[in-house]
C-alpha cells in the first residue's frame, strides 16, 4: 500500500513537471484525471508510463493542437505503445467523451466545437430545458405528447425507452431538453398513475399547487423547514465531505423533521398529524442521490435550505463558500472554480451566488479579479455574470407541493 501511494505521488510530480508549458487550468485538469484514475484502480507499472498516458488522454480529449504520439514519446521518454495502452484503459475506466465536462477546464470547453453546437441549438430553438410535472396526453409513432401542468404548454418528446413505458393519463416528473425537431428527456424522475389511490391524491395536489391555490401554504412549509434546518444542523447550508455523507444526513434530518420535531403552533409532529387523518403513520422513503453522483467520492456537498426555493443539493458548495466567504487561496484550483461559476449554468443557483457576493463584496471583487483582469469593482463582477450567464437574474420559486388530503 505504501509503495502504491508513492507511485501515485510520483505520477503527480511527473505531471506537474512535464505540464509547465500548459495553462494552469489545463495542468490542473491533468491532475484531476490522474486523481480519478488512482481512486478507481490499483496502480501497477512505471509512473512515467501513467503520467504519459494521462497527458495523452487529456490532449486527445480536448483535441489539443500540436500534440502527437511522437511529441508525447519525446516529452516523457516512454514508448508510444506503452502510453497509448494506458490511454485506452483510462478512457474506458472514466468513460470519457470529447470535451468531457467533468474534466475539461471551463475556459477550454467554452471555446470547443461542442459548446458552439450547444449554443447554436439553443439559439435555434430559443428555448431552455424545462423541468416540471407533465401529464401524458397522447402516444404515437412520433413519440409522446406531454402537457406541462404548470404552464399548460404541450411538448412533443421523442419516443425513448423510458417514455415508451408511460401510459396516457399518467403524470411524470422530468426535464425536457429542446432539440431541432423535438424534445428529449434526461430521464424520468418519477411516474404517478391515477389508478393508484395515493398517486391520484398527489396528482390532484400538484394540479392544485400549480393553480396558485397552495403557494402561501408551500412558502409557510418551506420557512418552517428552514427553521428546522437551523435547529438540526446549526445553519441553513451545512456542508459534508462527500455525497454519501450528505445523503445520510438528509435522510436523518427528514426522519427527525417528520417524526420527532413538533411543528410550531401545532403541538404535534407532521407524522402525528398524518396519523390523525389517515389512521396510520406515513412511510418515509429513503432519499437516494443518483449513482453517478455518489461515485464521485472526493467532492464536498452542500445541503442548502431556502425559504422560497426549497432544498438544493449542491456539489462543490463548500469550495464556493470558502471562495467567496473564506480564505479563497486555500481552495484547490480556485481560478478554475471562478471560471465555472461565471460560465456554467446549473452549477450553483444565481441567487445563492448573489447572496454570498453581497455578504462579502470586497472579497468577491478580489476573487474575480484574479481571473478576470477587467474586474475592478462590485459592479464589474455583476456585469461579468450578466454577460456570461443567461440565468443570472433568475429567482427561485416555491418547490414544496402541499399534499391534498
Amino acid at each position: 500500500m505504501a509503495d502504491e501511494r508513492q507511485k501515485i505521488e510520483r505520477v503527480k510530480r511527473i505531471l506537474i513537471e512535464k505540464t509547465t508549458d500548459l495553462p494552469e487550468d489545463e495542468s490542473e485538469a491533468c491532475l484531476r484525471i490522474w486523481k480519478a484514475v488512482a481512486r478507481r484502480r490499483k496502480v501497477r507499472g512505471k509512473p512515467e508510463s501513467w503520467a504519459a498516458g494521462v497527458y495523452y488522454t487529456y490532449c486527445r480529449m480536448i483535441l489539443k493542437e500540436g500534440v502527437t504520439r511522437k511529441s508525447v514519446e519525446a516529452l516523457f521518454n516512454v514508448s508510444q505503445g506503452t502510453f497509448t495502452a494506458k490511454y485506452t484503459e483510462i478512457r474506458k475506466l472514466l468513460n470519457l467523451s470529447l470535451y468531457d465536462k467533468r474534466l475539461t477546464p471551463s475556459r477550454t470547453y467554452a471555446k470547443s466545437p461542442i459548446a458552439e453546437l450547444e449554443e447554436a441549438l439553443r439559439l435555434f430553438n430559443g428555448e431552455e430545458p424545462v423541468t416540471s410535472y407533465f401529464e401524458v396526453k397522447k402516444k404515437g409513432r412520433d413519440g409522446v405528447l406531454l402537457v406541462d401542468l404548470k404552464e399548460g404548454i404541450e411538448y412533443q418528446a421523442r419516443d425513448e425507452a423510458a417514455l415508451r413505458k408511460l401510459k396516457v393519463g399518467q403524470m411524470v416528473h422530468m426535464t425536457l431538453h429542446p432539440q431541432v425537431d423535438a424534445y428529449i428527456s434526461s430521464g424520468v424522475i418519477g411516474v404517478f398513475d391515477p389508478e393508484d389511490t395515493k398517486h391520484k391524491a398527489f396528482i390532484e395536489s400538484v394540479k392544485d399547487y400549480y393553480s396558485g391555490r397552495y403557494i402561501d401554504r408551500a412558502l409557510e412549509m418551506q420557512r418552517n423547514m428552514c427553521e428546522a434546518c437551523k435547529e438540526y444542523f446549526g445553519s441553513t447550508d451545512p456542508v459534508f465531505e462527500n455525497p454519501r455523507e450528505a445523503e445520510e444526513a438528509l435522510n436523518a434530518f427528514m426522519r427527525w423533521f417528520s417524526y420527532e420535531r413538533e411543528t410550531p403552533g401545532k403541538g404535534k409532529t407532521p407524522a402525528m398529524a398524518y396519523l390523525e387523518t389517515h389512521g396510520h403513520l406515513p412511510e418515509m422513503p429513503e432519499i437516494k442521490l443518483p449513482r453517478e453522483f455518489l461515485e464521485v467520492e472526493e467532492v464536498d456537498v452542500g445541503l442548502v435550505f431556502d425559504e422560497i426555493g426549497g432544498i438544493y443539493i449542491l456539489p462543490h458548495y463548500g469550495e464556493v463558500k470558502e471562495l467567496l466567504k473564506g480564505a479563497f487561496r486555500k481552495v484547490t484550483y480556485y481560478r478554475d472554480l471562478v471560471r465555472t461559476l461565471v460560465n456554467e449554468e446549473g452549477f450553483i443557483p444565481p441567487f445563492l451566488i448573489r447572496k454570498m457576493i453581497n455578504e462579502n463584496p470586497k472579497q468577491a471583487v478580489e476573487v474575480f479579479a484574479t481571473t478576470y483582469k477587467k474586474v475592478k469593482t462590485l459592479e464589474d463582477v455583476f456585469k461579468l455574470f450578466e454577460k456570461n450567464r443567461s440565468d443570472w437574474k433568475k429567482e427561485p420559486k416555491p418547490s414544496v407541493i402541499p399534499l391534498r388530503f
